[in-house]
């Protein structure tokens, strides 16, 4: 006999596939519910629904009915006093672990429990995690989570407060409860935001072997990635067919009305096997090794990178699934698994590729305007977008490149305006008459390299801003910190000496400028210097590229030597009280152009700062570190007075 079926969170990946299953495997009648989307309409959701089926592995493989019109309803549209679920379904925050959680107590469960209070349900399915088990070892039973040991991550957390919440609805209801716990659902469609559990391990793994690729292409054909794991740890992975199919039958099993239900694959999947399909997706070869074995500079900012994912690799453990085998499928093959790896694979590969074409299309709308310099030439800036005024300074004579994904970020919630000093004026007041000619009364500030220094002296001659961050600054020369100048600065200052005294110098020091600031490598990777010691200082190949620009003819390099030379004789020691604005200054630990550890001694001396180092970054974090920093610049932007860089305890190893 047809039911009628609540599904909520249907916006979402999980809850939206759930929803297309019952439609596309039923008779029953599926009401919807899309918190996050008020007023979608029946037809959106429905397109809705075929968008999430086509970008999961189950399009491929399982196509859906021409329509859902005869059984696909909005809650919206119903009258919900008259309207009896025989089923609800609910999802956990993070559902399985697919998402991030940001810390906040859970939402989805809470608003559809207020939602249902007085409302006939017939029984209640709530999809959470296995992980919710937190770091207890051992074998773990289809019953309560013991809360005596505590959750690897917020994720975590906020899924034990969504069952504890649900449980204790259905049980003062008197409604029958199921919980449901499979692992990691693996072919569920890439989010945009940042991706939790295992869609968040392989993101971080892919991430990384593209900044590898792009700073020395073929090391990682070289060499294996060594992680940590444990014997008898298993990550537990599931593909979404056989998640969807087994929770259904439970549901429809009168013999399995109630309780919790772990969903595991009979075939344990230990690190080796884990290791072997990521191989197959990634083209990455991974090692496993004991937690005491010393790892090279490259797999240790990888571990840093997939921390929130280890202790699935590092904690053994047997999930118990006696109750829910009652109603498991009849068949398991490895070929859901690997289309669920493949499906994910190719769906960062698309994701990777239009975010490429969303930075072109979002600098394209950058208006090149002017103004009269002294000289009486003109003055170029750029501006494009709207809302609250970011002001970004580059480096001197830099390009756009470096800036690229990051302007294309901040162009959505921004006015922003990009300078690139050139000239060899008084810089500071060039950029006071920018504001001007802009009417900008107050701004927020990032400045990269040499710009950090216009950006303290903008602000100490009283422009108002409410935060600014500087990235990677040069703040050279110090009186008493001269020790912190690297030999880059020194060999660079000497060379923009020996263009200013001869001129005619200018094309000949062109080349040793440019491989000192590309930090160019001439020795294959096989060799010491291609090794994992430096090559995650090296500059990836694009950038190299982008840096040489600036230097393409005689003309350029002297007026850059002029630049150089002229901040090197200001020393801004004096005005570093006079800002009274929040600062964020950032660094890179393997930064080999200034020194990480003067930006911490600059941020003591600012009247109101934050100073953070970012493991395993270079001088140009601002584009190889993009995400990391757009996420650590807008919660600062949000509460300059009160940053915490890591907002979540895994986080911290990213930081020193």
């Amino acid at each position: 006999m047809p039911r009628t079926i609540l599904v909520a969170d249907v916006d979402k990946p999980l809850g939206g596939l759930l929803a297309a299953w019952l439609l596309a495997t039923s008779r029953d009648t599926v009401v919807c519910w899309a918190p996050d989307a008020p007023g979608t309409t029946k037809d959106a959701l429905e397109q809705r629904l075929r968008s999430l089926w086509a970008g999961s592995a189950l399009g491929a493989r399982m196509p859906l009915p021409g329509t859902f019109s005869q059984g696909l309803r909005s809650l919206e549209d119903l009258p919900r006093e008259q309207e009896r679920f025989d089923e609800v379904w609910s999802l956990g925050p993070t559902q399985g672990l697919t998402l991030a959680c940001d810390g906040s107590p859970p939402a989805s469960p809470h608003r559809l429990l207020v939602l249902l209070r007085g409302q006939p349900v017939g029984a209640f399915n709530h999809v959470s995690t296995l992980h919710v088990a937190g770091s207890k070892t051992g074998t773990i039973r289809e019953e309560p989570f013991d809360a005596g040991y505590p959750a690897n991550t917020p994720d975590e957390d906020a899924e034990r407060a969504a069952e504890r919440e649900v449980v204790a609805w259905c049980r003062e209801a008197g409604i029958p409860c199921r919980i449901f716990r499979p692992p990691v659902p693996l072919g569920v469609p890439l989010t945009r935001h940042a991706p939790g559990g295992l869609q968040g391990f392989l993101v971080a793994l892919l991430r990384f072997k593209e900044l590898l690729d792009a700073k020395s292409p073929g090391y990682l054909q070289q060499r294996p990635l060594r992680l940590v794991a444990a014997p008898g740890a298993s990550p537990g992975v599931l593909g979404v067919k056989q998640t969807l199919e087994w929770m259904c039958q439970i549901s429809r099993d009168p013999a399995l009305v109630d309780g919790f239900f772990h969903l595991v694959s009979p075939e344990t999947c230990s690190p080796e096997q884990f290791g072997q399909f990521l191989g197959v997706v990634t083209g990455l070869t991974l090692e496993w090794v004991d937690g005491g074995v010393a790892l090279d500079p490259v797999e240790t900012l990888l571990r840093a990178r997939t921390a929130a994912f280890e202790p699935y690799l590092t904690q053994p453990r047997h999930f118990d699934s006696t109750r829910a085998r009652r109603a498991a499928p009849g068949s398991w093959t490895a070929t859901d698994i690997q289309e669920g790896w493949e499906s994910l694979h190719s769906q960062w590969v698309a994701s990777r590729r239009e975010a490429h074409h969303e930075t072109a299309r979002a600098l394209e709308t950058l208006e090149r305007r002017t103004l009269d310099s002294r000289d009486g030439g003109p003055i170029e800036y750029q501006s494009a977008g709207s809302g609250p005024v970011l002001v970004c300074i580059n480096a001197a004579s830099q390009g756009l490149t470096v800036w690229g994904r990051f302007l294309a970020h901040f162009l959505k919630s921004h006015r922003v305006i990009y300078w690139s000093p050139r000239g060899v004026e008084d810089q500071v007041a060039v950029l006071e008459r920018i504001l001007e000619q802009e009417r900008v009364r107050e701004c927020r500030l990032i400045a990269w390299c040499s710009g950090a220094r216009l950006g303290l002296e903008l602000l100490s001659r009283g422009t108002a801003a409410s935060a600014m961050v500087l990235v990677t600054g040069s703040y050279s020369p110090i009186p008493g910190l001269e020790r912190l100048e690297t030999a880059f600065q020194k060999t660079l200052q000497r060379m923009c000496q020996l263009v200013s005294q001869r001129p005619e110098m200018a094309s000949l020091v062109r080349t040793s400028m440019v491989s000192m600031l590309a930090q160019e490598q001439t020795s294959p990777p096989g060799s010491p210097q291609g090794g994992p010691e430096n090559v995650l200082a090296t500059p990836s190949q694009e950038l190299r590229q982008a840096i040489a620009e600036p230097f393409s003819d005689v003309r350029s390099i002297r007026n850059y030597s002029l630049q150089v030379l002229a901040e090197a004789s200001r020393d801004i020691t004096s005005l570093l009280g006079k800002v009274t604005a929040p600062v964020l200054l950032i660094s890179g630990e393997l930064d080999q152009i200034v020194s990480p550890e003067l930006s911490r001694l600059v941020a003591e001396r600012l009247p109101d700062a934050h100073s953070v180092q970012l493991r395993g970054a270079t001088h140009y974090c601002l584009h190889e570190n993009a995400e990391q920093l757009i996420d650590l610049v807008e919660r600062f932007f949000e509460s300059p007075r009160n940053l915490r860089p890591a907002a979540r305890p895994h986080e911290q190893s990213l930081y020193i």
